[in-house]
């Protein structure tokens, strides 16, 4: 989830409850305010009809005129506790059942005491109290809706220049060099971040370029006395000044030296397939390159005598041409290296994928190790246990998908497109 998009729901889920409990707060305060006023009138019809009483020294006709309905009954004894509290009554007219507010109190007319009933109908009050509260929530809605509104626009753009720095950040690319700039802020805990990651790329840009050519100038000076020491090797094997003794030593220290020569140059291809050094891309047919490099194995798969079933359709692949020889060529290689005397080598080339099949015994350990560096089911093999490190790291580059498996005493891989 976004930044952006987590802020704006914190924000909604902050701002809802206290929305919620401020119209809760406000209804009830509108309601209290209402029924204050409402006794408030009781009190002063009350009035009213005392004073009238003491003026005129007998009970009203007309009990309306003070503005609600009014009630009296006389009563036998003198004590009449004053009460207001509210109660329901049936509307004739409405029928149906209404909130009322009632005052009870004493009255003193002639040579008699009434006890005094006041209703107050609270229907308006009520409706009054709902009819707030529903503008106020409706108002309340829509308010909540520009604040989130304008809490995305004003996100958006205070977040606007980490988004700028994460994009450069994202394209920058250290096989194109330079430095990366990024631009000022107004926000200087950004400009703090901008010149952080301006720093660590500038540093890791120097380390690269330095690891770069110290491995190029590595290999290239290890591969050089390589090759001369095979060279010289050669003429000495050619020689028949040894006996068997001394050109077995020979042999092996020839042997040695190849060995080498091969694992510094797959060492120097795995760590320029890790810093993208390969750049360029073609359309490349792999069904036909994949005919090719059979036809490059061929002595070896014969001499192993390997049974070949080869199943291709066009097959178009967006890859460096060498990589592309590469991961053919050392999947090929690694299905007939370790296929058994007198296997099967089956090839199944189109529908977006490549599987290289081979026969042999099942796998003596995690079938995983197979695409890590110097990992060999058979430590004794001769392989440098290279060869699919580097089709992984191929794949990795490409983002293509490598998978493993065995069945029917097949070892299979397959590298999807």
């Amino acid at each position: 989830m976004k930044l952006l998009t987590r802020t704006t729901l914190y924000f909604a889920v902050i701002s809802l409850p206290v929305f919620a409990v401020g119209g809760i707060i406000l209804y009830h305060t509108v309601r209290s305010v209402a029924r204050n006023d409402a006794h408030e009138k009781l009190r002063n019809e009350k009035n009213m009809i005392l004073n009238y009483v003491k003026k005129y020294n007998y009970l009203p006709h007309n009990s309306m005129e003070f503005g609600d309905s009014v009630g009296f009954t006389q009563v036998s004894f003198a004590q009449v506790t004053e009460t207001l509290k509210d109660t329901v009554l049936y509307n004739f007219a409405e029928k149906e059942m209404e909130q009322n507010l009632m005052l009870v109190f004493k009255v003193d007319a002639g040579n008699a005491t009434y006890r005094a009933v006041i209703f107050k109908p609270l229907i308006e009050t009520d409706d009054l109290t709902n009819a707030i509260f529903q503008a106020m929530a409706i108002a309340g809605a829509i308010l909540l809706i520009l604040l989130l509104a304008l809490s995305v626009i004003v996100t958006n753009k205070l977040w606007g220049p980490f988004y700028e720095s994460l994009q450069k950040l994202k394209s920058f690319d250290l096989n194109k060099g330079g430095r990366m700039e990024l631009s000022k802020t107004g926000i200087s805990e950004f400009n703090e971040l901008n010149t952080a990651l301006m720093g660590m790329t500038a540093k890791i840009a120097s380390d690269y370029t330095n690891l770069k050519e110290f491995t190029e100038n590595a290999s290239h000076e290890i591969q050089t006395p390589l090759t001369i020491i095979q060279s010289k090797l050669e003429l000495l094997i050619q020689s028949e000044n040894f006996s068997a003794e001394q050109m077995e030593k020979v042999q092996a220290v020839y042997e040695s030296a190849s060995r080498l020569s091969k694992l510094n140059e797959a060492l120097l291809l795995l760590t320029k397939i890790e810093n993208r050094q390969f750049m360029g891309i073609e359309n490349i047919q792999l069904d036909k390159l994949v005919e090719r490099k059979l036809e490059h194995f061929k002595e070896l798969s014969d001499l192993k005598k390997i049974k070949t079933n080869v199943q291709t359709s066009q097959l178009s692949v967006m890859l460096h041409p060498m990589l592309a020889e590469i991961l053919v060529g050392n999947l090929i290689s690694n299905a007939i290296k370790h296929n058994v005397e007198g296997g099967l080598l089956q090839i199944k080339a189109g529908a977006g994928q490549l599987v290289v099949e081979n026969s042999g015994k099942p796998l003596s350990g995690n079938p995983e190790d197979l695409f890590r560096r110097f990992k060999k089911d058979d430590q004794s093999a001769d392989s440098l246990g290279l060869g699919l490190a580097i089709v992984k790291e191929i794949c990795n580059s490409y983002g293509f998908r490598i998978q493993y498996s065995f069945y029917d005493n097949m070892h299979s891989i397959a590298v999807f497109f």
